[in-house]
């Protein structure tokens, strides 16, 4: 029996633990191309299971083409290449056909296996699935575009509003300076949130949101907190706020989940027709609290409901001239994840949308519900 299916025979033997545990796809074949076994992740990205794969030519489950889309010959084929040569074979990139006719862009690389006693007994080809990559350089490439804008329009006001006070040829009367000096200071706020999103986001990415001080909070104080915060943004707006005090405590970092009420009344104010009202409520459901903040703006259709909350994402109907890099929802989506609730978004009966943020109670406060 030849060395790789010595190995991978024995149910406790550690290499092939070590080959099912890993996210790369792994799968041997023998040097006719028969594949004698796969791994979980070869499953997964191929888009095939095991039992329909072991035993089979290897081209019929690797349906491997070129950026074209033309299927790769024989003399392109890693197997074909990798016995040839008799050395390792690398692909950088090249594409996967699973069932559905999904195209998956993978690195794939094929090596023979030797047999001590007989030589190139079989060959291991690892591949791996490079979206996670091309997501990540994609997302790098919107957030230069969008930071390099979002930086530079604050700072080019503020540069403007500093550079006429400073103009020794002029006298501004106090309520004009007053007025410029407060200008500056909203565009110095803007630049404070978007850096504090875009750390929130390096914290996100590293896992590292999660990493709260949970205490009993009243929901009251919270939105109280959060009204405040963002009270200039709702000056010109009738603001409802119905949040009895007499509700539960939730289990809650009160810092975070104070940003995360805030941003979605700032979004409410960003999105919908100034002077339209903003409506705050709380009620207690089973064992959780539902905060929920609604606006009279366009709305979220329902295909992009759950899409919002991802990292960069602005509608273009609704955010065409509105601030942001669209970090905002992604953040307390990671924010009320990591104390184990819930947020999405919904209809508002009468036009608008409607952010509801499910929170589990604190111990202790489980009393009754309310009947």
């Amino acid at each position: 029996m030849r060395i790789f299916e010595r190995l991978a025979h024995k149910e406790r033997d550690p290499l092939r633990a070590i080959l099912a545990s890993m996210t790369e796809g792994v799968y041997s074949t023998d040097l006719e191309g028969r594949v004698l076994w796969v791994n979980p992740a070869a499953e997964r990205i191929a888009g095939r299971e095991a039992a329909q794969v072991v035993g089979r030519n290897y081209v019929e489950s690797l349906d491997l083409a070129d950026e074209s889309g033309l299927p790769l010959s024989e003399a392109e084929r890693p197997l074909e290449c990798c016995i040839a040569a008799k050395q390792p074979v690398y692909l950088p990139l090249v594409y996967l056909r699973r069932p559905s006719g999904e195209r998956v862009p993978i690195a794939l690389s094929t090596s023979p296996i030797l047999d001590p006693l007989e030589g190139p007994a079989s060959c291991v080809t690892v591949f791996r699935d490079l979206r996670r990559d091309q997501e990540l350089e994609e997302m790098k490439v919107n957030l230069v575009s969008l930071v390099s804008h979002e930086l530079r329009t604050p700072l080019g006001h503020i540069r403007g509003f500093a550079s006429t006070l400073l103009q020794r040829d002029l006298e501004w009367d106090p309520r004009t300076r007053e007025e410029f000096l407060r200008d500056i200071e909203r565009e110095v706020e803007r630049l404070d949130k978007l850096i504090t999103d875009l750390l929130d986001m390096s914290r996100m990415q590293a896992g590292l949101l999660d990493a709260f001080e949970r205490r009993p909070v009243p929901p009251a104080a919270l939105v109280s907190t959060a009204l405040e915060r963002v009270r200039e943004l709702l000056a010109d707006r009738e603001v409802v706020v119905d949040v009895p005090t007499n509700l539960p405590d939730v289990e809650a970092d009160a810092s975070a989940m104070t940003r995360v009420i805030a941003n979605l009344l700032e979004n409410a104010a960003k999105y919908s027709p100034p002077g339209s009202a903003v409506h705050v409520g709380a009620t207690r459901a089973d064992d959780d609290l539902r905060l929920t903040v609604e606006d009279r703006g366009p709305g979220i259709p329902p295909e992009e409901r759950e899409r919002v909350f991802e990292k960069f994402v602005r509608l273009p109907r609704a955010g065409a001239g509105v601030p942001g890099v669209g970090l905002g929802l992604a953040i307390c989506r990671s924010a009320v994840a990591a104390h184990g609730g819930k947020i999405w978004a919904e209809d508002h009966e009468g036009g608008g949308a409607r952010f509801v943020v499910s929170l589990p109670l604190a111990p202790g406060s489980l009393m009754p519900a309310r009947s």
